[in-house]
């Protein structure tokens, strides 16, 4: 009917995806696994598929590299994390570069140690590739120019081939997405958590000046990734997901809310002597943001920092001051710089 009243087949280019309804496609039609509606009247796009199981309703065709993906959309089971799941246990994470997750639980509570090295080697990897094809791509580009035909043929078939490439890619992509999620699963399995907080990183702003491998680094950092998967655990075993203002969430202790100094993976207070590790003391600020009225998601950073200096103004002479309490009464565990420094090597 709608070829025959809107004049003109619907048709798009350059399409990575297509949704097709119950209607448009069957299964086992001949040789062929599977057949999708074409432009063509009473004709199919027929061809084979290595999961041999048969969807029904709504499906999703995504074309990816040199070959198709079928995408169906499942319910999934809510699961439970224990037989007391109504505890309340909310637990704020701090997302890292080095570290993947740091939890405000403990100092030692923290998953994905591993994830600096992964990334950095698949990241360097990949750039020696592309500096090897680089070079042949300036070789083929010469043999062009002076019309040497065999050459050019050779250096196509033989090694700027894109099958090697695209599958490095692939592997690259699926070992650091496997090492997320697991290390996903045991934060989950292991804190039980029943609410996440978490800082909102969509902003992308690269302000100083890095060198050329670093930024590297960072660009391989899937962090969208890492909060799909977040959001996705999150839902599948009720967990709630609170998230709040990143700024400077880092930059002031946990303890006395002042502006610290932070050295690599070492946060030190003047003010309180504290000595911890760096993302454990932005976890807890993170989870301690989450009730804090006075600084909202889309609070600016210049205000935070405005917010936070009054904060500590009013602090300045009072003389029970109970946000510098002795770690003993805090709960927490001290310690000096090179003790500090020894469990991170160690870690």
């Amino acid at each position: 009917y709608v070829r025959k009243y809107k004049f003109g087949k619907p048709t798009g280019s350059n399409g990575k995806s297509l949704l097709v309804d119950m209607n448009m496609y069957s299964y086992k039609s001949k040789n062929t696994d599977m057949g999708i509606q074409g432009l063509k009247r009473g004709k199919q796009i027929k061809f084979n598929t290595k999961d041999k199981r048969q969807w029904s309703g709504n499906l999703n065709i995504v074309v990816r590299d040199n070959h198709l993906e079928i995408h169906k959309a499942t319910k999934v089971k809510v699961k439970s994390l224990s037989k007391n799941s109504k505890q309340e246990n909310i637990v704020g994470i701090d997302k890292g570069f080095r570290t993947l997750i740091a939890t405000s639980t403990a100092e030692n509570k923290q998953y994905g140690l591993e994830f600096n090295t992964l990334i950095k080697a698949k990241s360097d990897q990949l750039s020696n590739k592309n500096r090897q094809r680089n070079k042949l791509n300036a070789l083929l580009k010469k043999h062009q120019t002076n019309n040497h035909t065999k050459k050019v043929k050779n250096i196509l078939k033989f090694n700027l081939g894109k099958k090697q490439y695209i599958a490095l890619k692939h592997s690259q992509t699926a070992h650091i997405e496997s090492y997320v999620n697991d290390s996903l699963n045991r934060f989950v399995r292991e804190e039980k958590p029943s609410e996440i907080v978490l800082e909102d990183l969509t902003f992308t702003s690269w302000k100083h000046k890095l060198p050329k491998r670093t930024n590297r680094h960072l660009s391989s950092w899937i962090k969208g990734y890492l909060q799909e998967r977040i959001e996705y655990k999150a839902s599948l075993f009720n967990i709630k997901t609170a998230v709040v203002n990143p700024a400077y969430t880092s930059q002031i202790c946990h303890r006395c809310n002042r502006l610290g100094k932070r050295n690599d993976e070492v946060f030190k207070c003047d003010n309180c002597s504290m000595v911890v590790h760096a993302d454990y003391n932005a976890a807890r600020n993170i989870r301690s943001r989450k009730d804090d009225n006075e600084i909202s998601l889309y609070t600016p950073y210049k205000r935070v920092k405005k917010i936070i200096q009054r904060r500590v103004s009013t602090l300045v002479g009072s003389e029970n001051d109970s946000s510098c309490s002795p770690p003993s009464q805090a709960g927490l565990e001290t310690l000096s710089n090179k003790s500090l420094q020894e469990r991170i090597r160690h870690k």
